[in-house]
């Protein structure tokens, strides 16, 4: 009976120890989807404009976006906004008629495949109105949305990462004109 009661315990023990031997680990994260600034801190100048480009890494099944910044307007001017090359361009919308804050929104059109993988998703131009300022452009990540071909809310996870514009001025001129004296 003592011999029944050790055997029993002993195979317990080992069938305890498969089981929790043999449970999954933890699964593989899958990596989060990114939107950053290329430049993440650039230079403005006040007599040329700077192009910022919108970056994505690690997206899955990307068929549409809307991204909406936020920055000082008494520092920089946006001049410029366009698609990025890794989505195709379709429905493509942008506005700056809000002091402070400016979108990009693009959706493909029937027919693409959506987009995986990292790239220029936009690409944005601004300019320095004075020297010596400096200014975070945020993304207003309560708007921004990046969407797969579902259109189901709250669309792709992310996280955003900010960016920075120090402003310059204009490099100084010289001109050395002829000194030419009349006799």
């Amino acid at each position: 009976m003592k011999f029944q009661m050790i055997i029993t315990r002993i195979s317990i023990l080992v069938l305890t120890a498969l089981a929790v031997f043999s449970l999954p680990g933890p699964a593989a994260s899958q990596p989060v989807t990114t939107l950053r600034l290329d430049p993440a801190a650039a230079a403005a100048s006040t007599c040329a404009d700077t192009q910022i480009v919108v970056k994505i890494e690690d997206v899955e099944n990307l068929w549409a976006y809307h991204v909406q910044f936020t920055y000082d307007p008494a520092v920089i001017e946006v001049t410029g906004m366009e698609n990025g090359s890794f989505l195709q361009k379709g429905l493509f919308l942008t506005d700056k008629g809000t002091p402070g804050m400016f979108y990009i929104a693009n959706s493909q059109i029937a027919g693409v495949e959506p987009a995986s993988g990292s790239g220029d998703l936009a690409v944005f131009n601004v300019r320095a109105l004075a020297p010596g300022l400096n200014t975070s452009i945020t993304f207003d990540t309560t708007v921004t949305i990046l969407v797969d071909e579902t259109y189901m809310e709250p669309g792709i996870e992310y996280q955003a990462v900010d960016g920075a514009v120090n402003t310059i001025g204009c490099d100084s001129v010289f001109l050395y004109l002829p000194l030419v004296l009349r006799q």
